[in-house]
C-alpha cells in the first residue's frame, strides 16, 4: 500500500472570489447635488412690459400678494395673487411664476399710486404776477369855461346857429326872448362883456344878454 502525499490547498482568494460583497459594501458613492438657485438681478425700475407688484408679501405656497400696476390683464392698484414663483422674492427683482408669467417686485415700503392720480398729467405752478401799486388817479383838469353852463339862465334868449362878425357882434336865430319872434335871425350889437363861445353868457354894449349855443 502506498502512502498518498497530502495534496495542497489552493485558496479561492487568490481568484478573488468571495471579496465581491465587500468591495460593494464599502465603495462610497458621492451624493446627489442640489440645483443651486440663480440670484436675480437688481433693477431700479420695471423692464418695458413687466407689472409691478408694490406692497407685496410672500406667501406659504411660494405665491405672491400684492397691488399691481403696468398689466393688461388687471386694474391699476388692483389686489392679486400669483401661482407660485420658482426663484426667491427680493424687492427691485423680476420674478416668474411657474406658468411664466413674470412680475417686477418694487421696494417694500414703495406705495402705488392712486389711479387717478397717475392720469392726471403733472401741473405747472405759475407764478403769479407781482402786484402793482395803484397810483390816485389825478382829478380830471376843469374843461373850459365853453361848456361851463350847459343851458341858459332863467330870463335870458339863446341864440342857436350863431356867428361871430368883425365887429364882435353876433348873427344868429333867437329862442325865449319876448321881444322878438321864436327862431327869428337877428344881429346884436357888438358884446362887450362875456367868451363869445357856446355855453357862454354874453352881454352887449346895451345891456342885453344872449346865451350862447
Amino acid at each position: 500500500i502506498e502512502t498518498a502525499q497530502p495534496s495542497s490547498t489552493i485558496s479561492l482568494g487568490f481568484f478573488n472570489f468571495g471579496n465581491q460583497a465587500e468591495n460593494d459594501d464599502t465603495t462610497s458613492k458621492p451624493p446627489p447635488s442640489s440645483p443651486t438657485q440663480t440670484i436675480a438681478k437688481k433693477l431700479p425700475n420695471a423692464p418695458r412690459g413687466v407689472p409691478t407688484l408694490y406692497q407685496w408679501r410672500q406667501n406659504r405656497n411660494g405665491s405672491i400678494s400684492g397691488f399691481i400696476a403696468g398689466s393688461k390683464s388687471f386694474k391699476e392698484g388692483e389686489s392679486i395673487t400669483t401661482s407660485p414663483i420658482t426663484s426667491s422674492a427680493i424687492e427691485r427683482t423680476v420674478v416668474q411664476t411657474k406658468s411664466g408669467s413674470r412680475y417686477y417686485l418694487a421696494p417694500k415700503g414703495e406705495k402705488i399710486a392712486s389711479p387717478a392720480a397717475a392720469k392726471q398729467p403733472q401741473r405747472t405752478v405759475k407764478k403769479a404776477p407781482p402786484k402793482v401799486k395803484s397810483q390816485p388817479t389825478k382829478p380830471l383838469q376843469k374843461q373850459a369855461k365853453t361848456t361851463a353852463k350847459a343851458t341858459a339862465p332863467r330870463g335870458v334868449p339863446s341864440l342857436v346857429k350863431w356867428k361871430r362878425n368883425g365887429d364882435s357882434s353876433i348873427t344868429g336865430f333867437i329862442s325865449g326872448s319876448p321881444r322878438f319872434k321864436e327862431g327869428e335871425k337877428i344881429t346884436t350889437s357888438p358884446i362887450t362883456r362875456g367868451k363869445i363861445g357856446s355855453g357862454e353868457v354874453v352881454k352887449t354894449g346895451s345891456g342885453s344878454s344872449y346865451f350862447l349855443v
